[in-house]
């Protein structure tokens, strides 16, 4: 029962926290970088077996020589002073409340299934951004964003029991059933974690933190939030 509660809590408490969602968003772009350099197949057996800190740098070192601003993104690994993307923009499943452009975009994310598919959207949203006609006075048009200045990320859009390596007999490590719970509770437990996941994914966008109280008042502002999606949109659609 304690663990059952506990990989509950987790998921709510620490697995889609916006900031572990960050970190996460900063290792999978600079990552994805790195396999553009590199023969990944060659590579396989040296990233399976390195420890942590041989892994990360191992793409710092190709990195740092081939996309350096990449590299940057690697930072909040490396130990000394972090300074993370900042969280500008949170979007939850089913809330309707957002302009219809925002909640579309926001859930043609939620649906994406190819990593380069994150990605063009969020250059999309980058150039919106970078193009908004809400930038106040005194800031150069378009805004000089980097490649890797705005970063998208969702919370996973599968539970361990829809995962290839999910345990086949741990009952207690599938969230969509309580049929073989022990008890009420922990039947209980289960449940409220099944209808919690599906119904509770969300969609983040970070920036880097130099630009992210300017981009986090532009779009916390409804009319603005609403053309700069509106606008991604449409260069969404014209690709």
């Amino acid at each position: 029962m304690g663990l059952t509660y506990c990989r509950n809590t987790m998921y709510k408490e620490v697995y889609w926290h916006k900031t572990v969602r960050c970190f996460m968003a900063m290792f999978k772009r600079a990552f994805f970088e790195y396999t553009k350099w590199v023969d990944i197949k060659s590579k396989k057996e040296l990233l399976q077996n390195a420890s942590d800190e041989l892994f990360l740098e191992e793409i710092h070192m190709v990195l740092s020589t081939k996309k350096s601003e990449a590299a940057n993104l690697l930072s909040v690994f490396k130990g000394g002073k972090r300074s993370p993307h900042k969280n500008i923009f949170s979007f939850q499943k089913n809330d309707k409340t957002p302009p219809a452009d925002v909640v579309t975009f926001c859930e043609r994310v939620l649906a994406y299934t190819e990593y380069s598919e994150l990605l063009r959207m969020t250059d999309c949203l980058a150039k919106s951004i970078a193009r908004s006609p809400s930038l106040p006075p005194g800031v150069a048009e378009p805004l000089q964003l980097g490649a890797f200045d705005i970063l998208i990320e969702v919370t996973p859009g599968k539970t361990d029991a829809e995962l290839d390596y999910a345990p086949d007999e741990s009952w207690m490590f599938n969230e969509r059933t309580g049929s073989e719970a022990n008890s009420e509770a922990e039947a209980s437990v289960l449940r409220s974690l099944a209808e919690y996941l599906p119904s509770s994914y969300q969609v983040f966008v970070y920036s880097s933190p130099h630009i992210a109280p300017l981009l986090s008042t532009i779009l916390a502002n409804e009319e603005a939030c609403e053309e700069i999606f509106a606008e991604a949109m449409r260069l969404l659609d014209r690709r």
